[in-house]
Order: C-alpha cells, then structure tokens, then sequence
C-alpha cells in the first residue's frame, strides 16, 4: 500500500510541474501593411472590398479606418482570411457616397499584438484610400 501511495504521489507532482510548464504565454506578433487595393474608389459606389496586404496579419486582426490621420479607429467587416499576408476587408456603401479619405489601420489583439500605424502617428502613403466624384 505504501509502495502504490509513494509511485500515485510522485506521478501527481510530476503532472503537476508538466503542466505548470505548459503554461506559456503566446504573444501575437505586431502587423504591418504594406498596401491596400484600391486605393481610389468613384464616390457614390456601392458596397466595395479592400484588399490589405501586409505582413503578421492573422485570423483575429482587425482592419479598421479612421478619416482622420492617426485617428481612432472604426473597425471593417472581414470578408476573407488568406493568410499572413493578405486579407480582405468590406467597405461599406455608406463610406463611398461622399468623398472621402480614408486611412486605413490594422490591429492584431494583445498580448503582444498592436496597431499600424500606430494612433498619432502619420500613415504610410500605402494605406490611404480616398473615394471622389471623378476618378482619372
């Protein structure tokens, strides 16, 4: 009996410490863009899709515009995932009736994670997308 107690105790404190080690944190990497597609929309178009290109883009970030450079963010609709390059967002009609600029942001959740371009801070020429009454 004492045997079976000592062999059932030492197995249970090695599941333990397992375990424990098992616990690792895993942090997101921080995303960039390195373009999005089109970057120029006539005004007054329908529902349109963005293509974000980039790099560390996974299936929880979050592409979102602000119409101010280094606003706040308002989140898009993910349409599709392709990969850790690549994702398409949706445009909603009632961004493209007027003219517009739109800066367009991407974020990835903590930990680790973050947001490009970072808030307050100017955006990359790549990530703005404007809608106007002409297009050349």
């Amino acid at each position: 009996m004492r045997q079976r107690f000592c062999a059932s105790f030492w197995l249970l404190l090695f599941s333990m410490l397992a375990m424990s080690a098992c616990t690792e944190q895993i942090n997101f990497p921080a995303p960039t863009i390195t373009s999005v597609s089109p970057t120029s929309i006539a005004a007054g178009s329908p529902q349109s899709y963005l293509t974000i290109k980039g790099v560390n883009l996974i299936q929880q970030s979050q592409p979102g515009y602000s119409l101010t450079p280094g606003g706040s963010a308002t989140p898009l609709a993910i349409n599709q995932y392709i990969g850790t390059n690549e994702l398409i967002a949706t445009l909603p009609a009632n961004l493209l009736q007027n003219p517009n600029t739109l800066y367009i942001n991407i974020t990835t959740p903590q930990p680790g994670g973050g947001t490009f371009p970072p808030q307050n801070q100017a955006p990359p020429p790549g990530t703005i997308v404007t809608s106007s009454p002409y297009l050349e």
